[in-house]
Formats: structure tokens, C-alpha cells, sequence
């Protein structure tokens, strides 16, 4: 008998999940909640160019999964060059070159410093804690103690979506990367859900309720109506979990909703700006600027080297990207304006046209992606991961322990928990 499988959910995760079902075999019905797939991934054209307001690199690509794909597919990609960068004081004045190599070369003792504390931190130890213990004692000057805070956003903020005051010391740095390059996709990363879901049974607008398990069946509850099948691969966001706005009957085990409630959902948000020409340097990749605050500095990404058109994005993350989802996108647009005016002068133009993502406000994801917060530890992703009944199973960036936060992350986990479910179902064996 065929087993038939439902997947809650059509971003990376739960394609690849169905994707994989089907070469086995199986019946897959994907339900998602939104009207289009890619979830998380969201490839935009409304500034008249592809341009991901979601996930948009792969990060390492040699040996990396979407790398496959993407040859698989024929999707071009483009190299980030994380040295093309220009970084600002905040009175708009670009740094020396000695100021930038000496904050990148104390930036860089102080993220050594911290990794050398970690194995001794305490599970509720925050990174913030121990970044306050050695700027104290370094006795830095104000622009230099600026930059270091830059930094820290640079390389650690940006990347984990949250403040250094909301990320566990003890599991920092505890996943795994894949090496080479940085790339994006000047055509979109949505090609490569496109290319994974061609031809897979995709229902839109299906937003579940409830989802219901006994010891031979599970019921998903969509829109009012119930759909049934012999399991279930659960691809909801973490935040979304977190909210509890899927019932689950019976409800799921303790240890695992004790996990969903210690991680948390990161917020990078991104402000994409449309001019009608180029008033920057053309070539280079980022741009940045020091602020008297490092809680409300913002990233620009130059998207022009990519995809050759006057595009700025601006990088929102943490607590001042929760706090400036509230604001109209006028007053958005008007913030990014000042600091670009700042840096290149009063006669910087307005936009011709924005694309402004609210990923902490949008009900399908309640954040952008996971990271561990002090109290949390890497073994919680392991215990969302794990099947519950052999009945329901768990996928997504937020279920890999290895990958968290990352699209190769959401992919790796939809394959893994198909292919759990084949050996179940009895179609393979472990060697497969």
C-alpha cells in the first residue's frame, strides 16, 4: 500500500521534504498558508528586478546543497565580497584605513576572546556579558569602542538576527559551515523552490489549525477541513510554533514544547531602495556607519555589482528592527535616507520605489530565523527534530542542529525527515 504523507508548509524545508516523498513513491499533498511557495524565501519583483527580501545567499558554497541545485537548475549566481566594504563615522567622514584595519583587528581579538570564554560560560551567560568584561578593560578611545561594537554587529549581530544581550555565550559558534564563497542569485533564490516544486501537489491558502495524531492516522485541520493521511512533516517556522497557533492532539510531548519555548526567532528585516541612478560607488559591495548607539545602526548592501541596477538594501536586525516594524514605511524609508545623506550628502534623491520586509509582524513566519538565547543550548534543535508517534515529523532550519538558520539548513531537514519516514514505511533501509 501506498503511504500518502502531508506536509504542513511549501518554503525550502517542506519542498524538499515533499520533493523527496515523491521520488520515493509516496502520495504528498502540500498544504501552505500562504499564496505562493518559498515561505521564508521570498523573491519580490516589485522594484522591476528579481530581488530576495528573504533568504538570499548560500553561505559556503563549495560542497553546499543549493550550490547542487543551483547548477541543477541553471541559476546564475554572484560572489559577495565581504572585503568590498566602506566604513563611515557617524558624521558621514569615511574611516581611515589605519582606524578600519585597527577595528577589524580588535574586533577580531574580542570575538578569540570570547570563544576562548565559552567552554567555561554558563548556560545563561550572554554574549553581551562577557563583551562588556573585555571592552572594560581594553580602555578604548570612543570611535574605537564604535567600531568594535560595529564589528560585533558585523559578524556576529547580522548574522544570528539578534542583539549580543539575546544570544547564549555557550552556543555561540556551535554549528557547522560549509567553505568557499558567499553567492546570491541575481534571478532570485526563488528559482530553485520553483525548480524543487514542478509538478508537486501544492494547496495554497490552507492556513492548518490543528493537527491531530493517533497511532495510525493524523488529521490536518485547514481552513475547517480535515485532511487525512499516514503522517505528517511539520515545516512551521520556530516563531510560529512559539505562538502555538497550530493546536496539536494530543498535545506534544513536554520536552520538546520546553525546547520550542527556549530558542528564539531572530528579526533581520530589509528596507530595498530603488534610485533613479547610482550616487555611490558602483563597485562596492556594503556600506556601513558607526553610530552613537550600535542598537540602531543599519547595513547597506549595494546590489548594483549583482544585478546592475541602482538598488540599496538596508540590513534591520534585533531589538531595533522589532521596534521599527511599528513605524510607517515612509518613516522607514526616511531613516535610511538619513544616514544616507549623511554619508553621500543632502542631494541624495528619494527612491523611486521600496520593498520593505516585516518578518517579526508577518503571522506565517513571527520572525526570520532561529538562534540561541542564554538558557537554550545546540541540543534543543536535536530535541524539536525528533518524530513524535512515528506520526509526525519535524523539519526545518529551526530542526537542524548542524545548519540552524540557513536555507541548506531547511533543506538537509526536509530530506532527512523524508527519508525517515521511507524507512518507516518500509520503502528503504538505512544504507539508502
Amino acid at each position: 500500500m501506498v503511504e500518502n504523507v502531508i506536509v504542513v508548509g511549501a518554503g525550502m524545508a517542506g519542498i524538499a521534504a515533499a520533493r523527496t516523498l515523491v521520488d520515493q513513491g509516496f502520495q504528498v499533498t502540500v498544504l501552505e498558508a500562504r499564496q505562493r511557495t518559498g515561505g521564508r524565501i521570498w523573491t519580490d519583483r516589485s522594484l522591476n528586478v528579481p530581488l530576495d527580501l528573504g533568504a538570499s545567499w548560500i553561505h559556503g558554497h563549495l560542497r553546499n546543497p543549493m550550490t547542487t541545485l543551483a547548477r541543477k537548475f541553471s541559476v546564475d549566481r554572484s560572489v559577495t565580497d565581504y572585503d568590498s566594504l566602506t566604513l563611515f563615522n557617524s558624521d558621514g567622514s569615511i574611516l581611515s584605513n589605519e582606524t578600519s584595519e585597527l577595528i577589524e583587528r580588535l574586533t577580531a581579538e574580542t570575538i578569540d576572546q570570547l570563544l576562548s570564554a565559552k567552554s567555561s560560560a554558563a548556560k545563561t551567560t550572554s554574549i553581551a556579558e562577557s563583551f562588556e568584561r573585555f571592552i572594560a578593560t581594553a580602555d578604548l578611545r570612543k570611535i574605537h569602542r564604535s567600531g568594535v561594537e560595529w564589528g560585533m554587529a558585523w559578524e556576529i549581530e547580522l548574522e544570528q538576527a539578534g542583539n549580543i544581550e539575546s544570544l547564549s555565550l555557550s552556543g555561540y559558534d556551535e554549528d557547522d559551515a560549509f567553505q568557499g564563497d558567499d553567492v546570491l542569485f541575481p534571478g532570485g533564490y526563488g528559482q530553485l523552490i520553483d525548480g524543487l516544486a514542478k509538478s508537486l501537489d501544492i494547496h495554497f491558502e490552507q492556513i492548518v489549525e490543528k493537527i491531530s495524531y493517533g497511532t495510525d492516522r493524523v488529521t490536518v485541520t485547514s481552513n475547517g477541513t480535515n485532511h487525512t493521511a499516514h503522517r505528517v512533516v511539520v515545516t512551521l517556522p520556530l516563531g510560529v510554533l512559539k505562538r502555538g497557533a497550530v493546536g496539536f492532539f494530543p498535545e506534544l510531548p513536554d520536552a520538546k514544547l520546553q525546547a520550542i519555548n527556549r530558542l528564539e526567532m531572530g528579526i533581520l528585516n530589509k528596507i530595498a531602495m530603488r534610485f533613479p541612478d547610482c550616487f555611490w560607488p558602483e563597485s562596492t559591495h556594503f556600506f556601513g556607519m558607526l553610530g552613537d548607539s550600535h542598537r540602531d545602526v543599519m547595513n547597506i548592501v549595494n546590489m548594483t555589482p549583482h544585478v546592475e541596477q541602482p538598488i540599496l538594501v538596508a540590513l534591520t536586525y534585533g531589538a531595533y528592527a522589532r521596534t521599527l516594524e511599528m513605524a510607517t514605511d515612509f518613516e522607514m524609508v526616511s531613516t535610511v535616507l538619513e544616514d544616507l545623506r549623511t554619508i553621500f550628502g543632502p542631494g541624495v534623491p528619494d527612491p523611486t520605489a521600496v520593498a520593505i520586509t516585516r518578518w517579526n509582524s508577518d503571522p506565517f513566519a513571527l520572525g526570520s530565523y532561529s538562534h540561541i538565547p542564554p538558557g537554550a543550548s545546540p541540543e534543543d534543535y536535536d530535541i524539536i527534530e525528533e518524530p513524535v508517534a512515528q506520526r509526525l515529523f519535524f523539519a526545518g532550519e529551526a530542526s537542524c542542529r548542524r545548519y540552524p538558520g540557513t536555507v541548506h539548513g531547511a533543506y538537509l531537514s526536509g530530506q532527512q525527515q523524508a527519508k525517515k519516514i521511507a524507512i518507516i514505511a518500509g520503502l528503504t533501509d538505512m544504507t539508502d
